[in-house]
């Protein structure tokens, strides 16, 4: 029987984490096309991404240390 797989499984906790980096290199893309943007505000969106992939990194590696122990 093929177990479900749990959303803080290994598998989708790097996906988030590669689809956060995705969305803040979008993100960064389109601020050289659109220079006008709010840059507060487009700061803002990258400070919340970078805690986002800061939090995710260190599930990951506090997962990896309890895996080695």
């Amino acid at each position: 029987m093929i177990k479900p797989e749990q959303p803080d499984n290994r598998r989708f906790q790097l996906m988030r984490l590669q689809t956060l980096i995705t969305m803040e290199n979008y993100l960064i893309d389109q601020m050289k096309i659109v220079p006008h943007w709010d840059q507060k505000n487009t700061r803002q969106l990258i400070d919340i991404l970078d805690q986002s992939i800061a939090g995710e990194i260190e599930k990951l590696s506090s997962r990896n240390m309890s895996c080695n122990k």
